[in-house]
């Protein structure tokens, strides 16, 4: 495994590179970083050259531009890599919503495309949108007493079936900086692709936990209607958190539609 610093507008992002074959890249979600993807990265970099990342804010990489958003960082990270044909995107929640804005603002760069648990910027939510309620609790509470009550939404309600995936996204959102909920460092908002979803001409696949909060399944619902082919898969006893609840299925998932 190679570590490496790419550099996005005026930051750094910091990675992981190893495995060879075609470019797999991994994009995790809101308070996690790259070591999320820790059941993929050792199961398909045997055939794979598997690259994962921190997001601008998150892990080890440089705090948010208010100038640049997520979108920006991952095709400059992509002309960094100098890959010499189009990447597969894998994304979760937030990383999975990235994804999708770069296959639909710059196709050629994307050949499949795997979300799960995926956001969707413009979409109008029923409920409060999960990254929303931390926000609006860190408003009034520190960051430390904003990670514990994020840690008990019911986004992670499903981790308590699973102990380690837990204690994995535990230290990941202890180690997380807090910059969003600091009202120091902002991320431009992705640009809403929903206008544009029934032009995305690459094959997506979509995976949904059945037990993840209502807001993502209707997401998924909406991707699956208007991404022509798109093919959805929902798992049985599963969150939101599927790339570590259940690696093997999902890693299943991948290897079957990747091939």
């Amino acid at each position: 495994m190679t570590a490496f610093v790419a550099r996005a507008g005026t930051g750094l992002l910091r990675g992981d590179d190893v495995g060879e074959g075609d470019p797999l890249v991994f994009l995790h979600g809101f308070s996690l970083d790259r070591r999320m993807w820790v059941h993929q990265t050792s199961a398909l970099s045997e055939s794979r050259r598997v690259v994962t990342y921190d997001l601008r804010g998150f892990g080890e990489s440089s705090p948010p531009e208010p100038v640049r958003h997520h979108a920006d960082d991952l095709i400059e990270l992509l002309e960094y890599q100098q890959f010499d044909r189009p990447v597969d995107l894998v994304g979760l929640s937030l990383g999975a919503n990235v994804a999708l804005a770069v296959a639909v603002m710059s196709p050629e760069r994307v050949r499949r495309l795997v979300l799960a648990s995926p956001g969707l910027t413009g979409h109008r939510w029923s409920e409060t949108r999960p990254p929303d309620a931390a926000l609006a609790y860190a408003r009034v509470h520190s960051v430390e007493e904003t990670k514990e009550y994020w840690l008990r939404h019911p986004i992670f309600a499903s981790l308590n079936q699973h102990p380690d995936a837990s204690d994995r996204v535990r230290q990941m959102i202890t180690d997380y900086s807090g910059e969003h909920w600091r009202g120091r460092h902002v991320t431009a908002p992705l640009p809403s692709v929903m206008s544009r979803l029934a032009d995305t001409a690459l094959p997506v696949l979509i995976i949904n936990g059945e037990w993840d909060v209502p807001g993502y399944l209707d997401i998924g619902n909406v991707l699956v209607e208007s991404i022509a082919g798109a093919e959805r898969v929902v798992l049985a006893q599963c969150g939101h958190m599927a790339p570590l609840e259940q690696p093997e299925k999902f890693n299943e998932l991948l290897r079957r539609f990747l091939a």
